[in-house]
């Protein structure tokens, strides 16, 4: 799949058993790809950004290159991981959240909460790239909350000052 110029299937695909002494070919392959996506995650439109995110999780288990951060400054604690404004390179997002869960012995994260410096509203975006799937919409006051079915996504909740995505931790498959 293409997204933005970028082809995305690096996320989804398997990759052929590691390799000694020799350059992975997966990695060759998507070298290029991998760079493009990280860029776009740094510098693309927020909104873009995060139907990314949604398009990563919305069929099948991605493997998990979402990262925004400056130097790997946060706050650990809990199972969650806290980027603050000043440890992002994004001037949009006030702070990320993002909580972690053992799956099988390896960590895989649930929850991604982005908190923006202005307001947003993303929900038609969420429903665009949510088309295909079965999923509902619901309000709670001042909050959009999209519960998706048969998808790795659990649920999106969106208020004009947050979007939160979370992980269906029973249909994600942690992939290397």
């Amino acid at each position: 799949m293409e997204f933005e110029g970028i082809n995305l299937g690096f996320l989804w695909h398997d990759i052929n058993d590691k390799i000694l002494d020799a350059p992975n070919p997966f990695d060759e392959k998507w070298r290029d790809d991998k760079i493009k996506y990280r860029h776009f995650n740094k510098t693309g439109p927020i909104e873009k950004v995060l139907q990314l995110l949604i398009i990563a999780y919305k069929d099948d288990s991605p493997r998990d290159f979402f990262y925004i951060g400056k130097n790997g400054d946060a706050i650990y604690k809990d199972n969650k991981t806290v980027q603050l404004k000043e440890h992002l390179i994004r001037t949009d997002i006030e702070k990320i959240t993002e909580t972690k869960k053992d799956q099988n012995g390896l960590e895989i994260y649930v929850e991604r909460f982005f908190e923006f410096t202005g307001t947003h509203n993303f929900t038609n975006m969420v429903e665009k790239t949510l088309k295909g799937k079965v999923f509902t919409k619901s309000l709670e006051g001042s909050k959009t909350i999209f519960k998706v079915n048969d998808s790795p996504i659990d649920s999106i909740e969106l208020t004009p000052k947050s979007f939160k995505l979370k992980i269906n931790d029973q249909i994600y498959k942690y992939k290397y």
